[in-house]
């Protein structure tokens, strides 16, 4: 009898598919930015690689963070997320001071320093998932039986939540918030609390979603844009035809019209809707493959992790970049309400690239203790 062949990857390797898949997204993204950007950075700032330099700038930063998650033990990074968690409430809250936070659109969500700005909620995306992920560690024996071991921690999260709310940015906050509770579950809190906990917040989402003017008209908007496609549905309007346009092959790369002042801001959270005029559907669907295959690879690290907090982190990591994907492709097709979600690793902005890249390098650091 032959000697069976060894399937996977060797312990000690990292996750050659969950890289590539990730490459595979970031030069996407890099494509698709310079693609629905370079006629509006003509436009406005007389150069058309005036986004796509910032782009490549970018992408070698979040090489270097890169290589710091995936050199750098995962379990350190944990000790410091002890440390960064009351430095990133202290952004928090200077982001919404006017001198000091930068105002775009209405919403308070940037601080430029010497003319760069980043946008503190994606750091603390990354930074929450590290720190649940060391205090449900710590107190995994005693969650299941007392939640008020863990209140302490989820008061300071909290406040971090209201900060982000406050900028306002219900999205990130959104997203937060179902980061903490998926974590709860994995961590060992009994589901029947944490049901009572999303319960119980209920009322506040329904105050959030109905208390500002254009939450309202986008919660309305979204059910029918058409109807008012000159004014409240004008962007998720143009956003639906953009996807419709490109048909099966998409009209081809470059050749999209609605990125010609259409949708406003196309490159950032609207980006997909350009992957679907030229790239058509055949291009959609890679995408969602691309985030399917990095989902499955990425929960099955956490899966295969022997230690828990590794196991909790992976989770954290690969549901914080799912959940965001697959809020802004609802969001893109018409399917939810719109909310300024970035597409990780397609979108342009530098905050969410480099948070992400430095997620998928701590993603495969933890890869290597798994076969």
């Amino acid at each position: 009898m032959g000697k069976r062949m060894r399937r996977g990857k060797a312990k000690g390797e990292i996750d050659y598919i969950l890289l590539s898949t990730a490459v595979m997204l970031i030069i996407i993204g890099t494509v698709m930015v310079f693609s629905s950007s370079a006629i509006m950075a003509g436009e406005r700032y007389n150069n058309m690689y005036f986004f796509i330099f910032r782009r490549f700038i970018w992408v070698i930063l979040g090489s270097f963070v890169f290589v710091m998650g995936l050199k750098v033990d995962y379990k350190k990074w944990v000790k410091l997320s002890r440390l960064a968690l009351p430095l990133v409430l202290i952004l928090c809250i200077l982001v919404l001071v006017p001198v000091i936070g930068h105002s775009v659109g209405g919403a308070r969500r940037w601080i430029r320093l010497g003319g760069v700005g980043f946008q503190p909620s994606e750091l603390v995306k990354i930074v929450v998932v590290f720190y649940l992920a060391s205090v449900l560690d710590r107190k995994f024996s005693k969650v299941k039986d007392s939640f008020k071991e863990i209140i302490p921690p989820l008061v300071i999260v909290s406040i971090i939540i209201i900060l982000i709310y406050n900028q306002p940015d219900f999205g990130s906050a959104a997203i937060i918030f179902l980061i903490t509770g998926v974590m709860l579950f994995l961590g060992g809190v009994k589901f029947k609390k944490i049901f009572i906990g999303l319960i119980s917040i209920i009322p506040f989402i329904v105050y959030a979603l109905l208390n500002y003017q254009y939450r309202r008209e986008r919660l309305f908007s979204f059910l029918n844009p058409f109807e008012d496609m000159y004014d409240t549905g004008y962007q998720l309007a143009h956003s639906i035809i953009a996807l419709g346009d490109g048909g099966i092959k998409g009209v081809g790369l470059g050749a999209g019209y609605q990125k010609l002042f259409f949708i406003p801001e196309v490159h950032t959270d609207f980006v997909f809707a350009i992957v679907g005029q030229e790239m058509g559907f055949i291009g959609t669907i890679f995408v969602i493959l691309l985030f399917a295959v990095f989902s499955f690879r990425g929960f099955r690290i956490s899966i295969k992790q022997k230690e828990f907090i590794g196991k909790l982190i992976a989770a954290g990591l690969v549901f914080l970049i799912i959940i965001q994907a697959i809020l802004n492709m609802g969001v893109v097709s018409g399917c939810l309400p719109t909310k300024g979600l970035p597409l990780p690793y397609l979108s342009f902005g530098g905050t969410s690239l480099i948070s992400n890249m430095f997620a998928l390098g701590v993603l495969l650091n933890i890869s290597k203790s798994v076969e």
